[in-house]
C-alpha cells in the first residue's frame, strides 16, 4: 500500500445517520482530527436534535491542510 504524499484540504465532515444516545433524541458530537498522532483540529460540541438525524454537515473553519496518515 502506498501513501499519497500530496496534501489535501479538509473542508467539512458529513455524518449520515446520527445515533440516538438518550431518550430525548439529541446527539452531542464533537470532531477531533489527527494528522499522524497529533491532534490538529478540535471542534466545539454540537447539539443535533431529532429534526436533523438524517444528515449533518460540520464545516471546519479554517479548512485543514492535511498530509500523510490522516
Amino acid at each position: 500500500m502506498k501513501m499519497n504524499a500530496s496534501p489535501l484540504f479538509l473542508h467539512c465532515i458529513i455524518l449520515h445517520g446520527i445515533p440516538n444516545f438518550d431518550n430525548s433524541g439529541v446527539c452531542r458530537p464533537y470532531i477531533k482530527v489527527y494528522q499522524g498522532m497529533q491532534a490538529v483540529y478540535s471542534s466545539g460540541v454540537y447539539q443535533i436534535g431529532p429534526g436533523h438525524r438524517h444528515k449533518v454537515c460540520i464545516v471546519l473553519e479554517p479548512a485543514q491542510l492535511l498530509k500523510g496518515d490522516i
